[in-house]
């Protein structure tokens, strides 16, 4: 098959990747135009797609915009832009942005995104000629500039801002901007000090990102009924909810009537961190419409361990350093879709651990799927005290005695998916595999990725020993280095095992 007898699907699907790799930069998007070249058809298949984001970048340096608008007013058609790109290395929006949207540009009516990035460069460079930073904050030349934006985008339906800073006009510009799609998707990233200590953007938002910064007081202004998903990294403790409520109340009841994603990345410097909330205000938070939680780090005394949810709550994702999974136990008898835990700690064999994956994961436990994931530096606790029946999942990423994995593994007679790096071959008899009894029969699924580990025969052995110990499976993933041998094994005992040719085998590379 050539390039010529390519099913149009297909090669829409290879131009469509191609397209969407240059979508932020005005020189890869224009070495993407060589793709109309090549025939008739490659053109008229692909003039679309290229056509389908404007971009325009500002360089405060030579003082010029790189831009494709020009290409597409000559070559396709403003309806097919469905996607706009501003792109500035200055906090300031310059004047030339006018030129672009301007009355004789036909208005993009079909463009239903935009995505505005400000990336100041860390020193101011040395400008041909000298800006009057006084008039480009000139708040009615914002409010035009913003005013042509909106006028030749009525129909945007998602807005994406990046990095605006609060101290110069492009936040006033975001401002005035965002207000125009006040009932549409606002999605806002970059750091908290980027927002104004006003809630003129704050009351359009939907969404919002950021690195957290806790000098000032700007998070009663982010609060808004409109925020529907918020993600926040370097949160550096739980005082965050104070400061969404008013730390002044006895009883503080926090509410994100609207919001239906919740994202929170706790710091891990210790000793570094600030102090949890004030013990003498009982912060409540409520979280009606919240469909997806996840935590990384997130303290014992968290309110959030408290927060009255719904039955729309349906994913929750906890992840921990420090062997503390205490989060997951707040949803854990509630009857949602998914709830994952992944831990890095070095704790996982400790007491602490296991009572409260046993409380977790116990028969109490309402989730439908729910998953363990051992990071790196974890280990499997002693399968003694462990009690977990509603796990569904099980996730070994740290080298592990091949008979500590067949212990827990007996333990889990709901488990259906077993994941595995690297497996440490100890105390292994070559006679179990001839006298191979059921470990379990639950499992369907199994995935061993051990891709850049040397190859160790007593790995495969190991591989062929679950092959003939759990009857049940229907999957069996592995890397190339086994194929071989596996092959001639599951070849030579079918006859006695049929099942073994019921299985699909994937290869890992």
């Amino acid at each position: 098959m050539t390039t010529r007898t390519l099913p149009d699907d297909v090669l829409l699907k290879v131009l469509e990747y191609a397209t969407v790799l240059s979508v932020h930069n005005v020189n890869n998007w224009k070495s993407m135009t060589q793709l109309t070249a090549v025939c008739a058809r490659w053109r008229y298949l692909g003039l679309p797609l290229l056509c389908r984001t404007a971009i325009l970048v500002y360089d405060v340096s030579s003082e010029t915009w790189q831009t494709n608008v020009r290409f597409i007013q000559a070559f396709g058609d403003a309806r097919w832009v469905k996607r706009v790109v501003l792109k500035s290395n200055s906090d300031l929006v310059p004047d030339g942005l006018m030129e672009h949207f301007g009355t004789d540009v036909t208005p993009w009516v079909s463009a239903r995104a935009l995505r505005i990035i400000f990336e100041p460069q860390p020193t101011s460079p040395t400008l041909n000629n000298p800006i009057d930073t006084a008039e480009l904050h000139n708040e009615d030349r914002i409010a035009a500039l913003a005013g042509t934006v909106v006028k030749c985008m009525p129909n945007v339906a998602r807005m994406h801002v990046v990095g605006a800073n609060a101290s110069s006009g492009s936040h006033a510009f975001v401002n005035a901007v965002s207000r125009a799609y006040a009932n549409q998707y606002v999605l806002f990233e970059g750091s908290l000090s980027a927002l104004a200590p006003t809630p003129t953007l704050s009351s359009t938002l939907t969404a919002l990102s950021v690195d957290f910064n806790c000098s000032g007081t700007l998070l009663p202004h982010i609060c808004s009924e409109s925020l529907r998903y918020l993600h926040m990294t370097e949160v550096p403790s739980d005082d965050i909810w104070q400061k969404f409520g008013c730390a002044d109340l006895a009883d503080t009841d926090i509410w994100f009537n609207d919001l239906e994603r919740l994202t929170l990345v706790y710091q891990t410097k210790g000793a570094d961190r600030s102090p949890i909330i004030n013990s003498e205000i009982d912060v409540q938070i409520h979280l009606p419409q919240l469909r997806q939680l996840s935590v990384e780090n997130c303290p014992a005394d968290s309110p959030l361990l408290r927060a009255k949810t719904s039955s729309m709550l349906k994913y929750v994702h906890i992840t921990d350093r420090s062997g503390k999974i205490e989060p997951a136990a707040m949803v854990s008898g509630q009857s949602i879709d998914t709830l994952a835990i992944t831990t890095y700690s070095s704790q996982t064999t400790s007491e602490s651990f296991c009572q409260a994956t046993n409380r977790i994961f116990g028969a109490s436990c309402k989730a439908k799927a729910t998953s363990l994931t051992l990071g790196l530096s974890s280990q499997l606790p002693n399968a003694e005290h462990v009690n977990w029946p509603q796990l569904r999942k099980l996730s070994i990423f740290a080298e592990t005695p091949s008979d500590t994995v067949i212990s827990l593994i007996k333990k889990l007679p709901n488990l259906a998916e077993l994941v595995m790096s690297s497996i440490f071959i100890r105390g292994w008899i070559h006679g179990m595999l001839e006298n191979a009894s059921t470990i379990s029969t639950s499992i369907k699924m199994v995935y061993y990725g051990d891709i850049y580990a040397p190859a160790a025969e007593e790995t495969t052995t190991f591989l062929k020993y679950l092959l003939l110990a759990i009857p049940s499976l229907n999957e069996f993933a592995f890397s190339e280095k086994h194929l071989e041998s596996l092959y001639k094994f599951v070849k030579a005992n079918s006859a006695a095992h049929p099942q073994l040719l019921a299985i699909k085998y994937h290869i890992l590379c």
